[in-house]
C-alpha cells in the first residue's frame, strides 16, 4: 500500500536532493534516500502544509546513519512516524544541510 508521503527539495541545484521515499505501513516508518556530500551532516523535517517546517525529525545525519553504506553519494535513513504523523493523509519531507 502506498501512502501519499511527498518530498520537497528546497534548492535542487545546491541542496541535498531526495531521490527515493518508501513508506513502511506495518511499522509506521518512512525511508528517505538523498544525494549527500562527504563529511556533511543533515537535518530531516516534516510538514503537513509545505509552509510550516518546524517539525524536525532528526539532526546530525551523516555517514554513520547511512543504512546502505556502499551506494556512493547517497544517504539512506529510516524514520519512525510518530506524534500524529502516522495518521495524517499527506506528509511532506525535506532534508537540509547542517
Amino acid at each position: 500500500i502506498d501512502h501519499p508521503y511527498r518530498f520537497v527539495n528546497p534548492d535542487p541545484d545546491t541542496g541535498p536532493t531526495i531521490t527515493e521515499i518508501k513508506y513502511g505501513p506495518e511499522a509506521d516508518t518512512v525511508t528517505l534516500t538523498w544525494r549527500s556530500r562527504p563529511g556533511t551532516t543533515y537535518k530531516a523535517f516534516a510538514s503537513l502544509d509545505l509552509s510550516d517546517w518546524s517539525n524536525e525529525l532528526v539532526d546530525g545525519l551523516g555517514a554513520a546513519a547511512d543504512e546502505i553504506a556502499d551506494d556512493g553519494n547517497l544517504l539512506t535513513v529510516t524514520f519512525e512516524l510518530d506524534n500524529g504523523l502516522e495518521n495524517e493523509p499527506d506528509v511532506f519531507f525535506r532534508i537540509e544541510e547542517e
